[in-house]
């Protein structure tokens, strides 16, 4: 009885001495914040907004602020510019309506009347072909379901550092479109370095200008149990560059440490210059397998 006593008086002591802090935050000047991913012949989008800091956020009635006039353009590696106009269905989106067909190293510019100039430069790499693509069914078993394996053949570039990323579609009839298809937990390609939503990635470190299989684990029942060897596979291979791959690599640390409060914070990767945002270069690659 005496010690559940003392107990009870040094809890209550604990609880009296708690005392809300106000801690004043800074209020940082917003940024121009810019994102972009591009890829020779393929459809051109920048992503234009603004930074908050918290106390700015906080005196805010809405998180997004229209921007004053903007200009946005990419020049490309032999000196061509591409200007993109603002989308009217969604603030902050521009499109350039012509497309890059030129590899090497492209630079962004986002010029702005009140907030200054953000640029960046992102690298076009060669792109890595997909060689044979080999499906062998039901090779495994994973937690009482059943997987198949698709084996990627490629030839890696052996002039320079390379960076890749794989993506699955699968054809939906019903829909007449093409839906992504995460690679399945049962992948074991030690290649493998990180997924991040639906991407699996990669780099060339211990295969430099080899020829490689990369084996993929593949489910073999889809969502509406149809099976995999009656369903069209869309194999995509990316061959991108370092701000592409880094930024990817430090987004997926971060999210899977949000949860953990003894986790060392991670800050993602940017390369926007008088900004913040990300601005990487990619090239693809693609095969459409029948499986059946």
């Amino acid at each position: 009885m005496k010690i559940t006593i003392q107990i009870l008086f040094f809890s209550f002591l604990i609880i009296s001495c708690t005392k809300p802090i106000e801690l004043e935050l800074p209020d940082i000047p917003p940024k121009l914040t810019v994102n972009s991913f591009v890829g020779l012949n393929d459809s051109l989008f920048v992503y234009v907004n603004l930074s908050q800091s918290k106390a700015s956020s906080d005196n805010l009635d809405t998180g997004f602020v229209v921007l004053d006039t903007t200009i946005v353009t990419i020049t490309d590696a032999v000196g061509n510019t591409i200007e993109f106009e603002e989308t009217y269905w969604k603030g902050g989106e521009y499109r350039g309506f012509q497309l890059l067909e030129n590899q090497g190293f492209v630079t962004i510019k986002v010029e702005t009347d009140t907030y200054g100039t953000a640029t960046a430069t992102a690298y076009i790499p060669p792109k890595t072909t997909v060689d044979t693509v080999f499906y062998q069914d039901s090779v495994t078993l994973f937690n009482d379901e059943q997987y198949g394996e698709i084996r990627i053949k490629f030839q890696d570039n052996p002039n320079e550092v390379n960076y890749y990323a794989i993506e699955l579609f699968e054809y939906w009839t019903s829909r007449n479109t093409w839906e992504i298809r995460s690679p399945s937990q049962s992948t074991s390609d030690n290649l493998i370095l990180f997924n991040h939503y639906g991407k699996v990635f990669f780099n060339d470190e211990t295969i430099n200008g080899q020829e490689y299989i990369l084996k993929l684990g593949y489910e073999s029942n889809t969502i509406n149990n149809w099976k995999a060897n009656e369903t069209p596979l869309k194999i995509v291979l990316y061959t991108v560059d370092y701000p592409y791959f880094k930024y990817n690599q430090t987004l997926n640390k971060e999210i899977s440490n949000r949860d953990n409060p003894f986790a060392e914070p991670t800050i993602v990767y940017n390369n926007i210059e008088s900004g913040i945002g990300i601005f990487g270069g990619y090239a693809i690659d693609s095969v459409v397998v029948d499986l059946w």
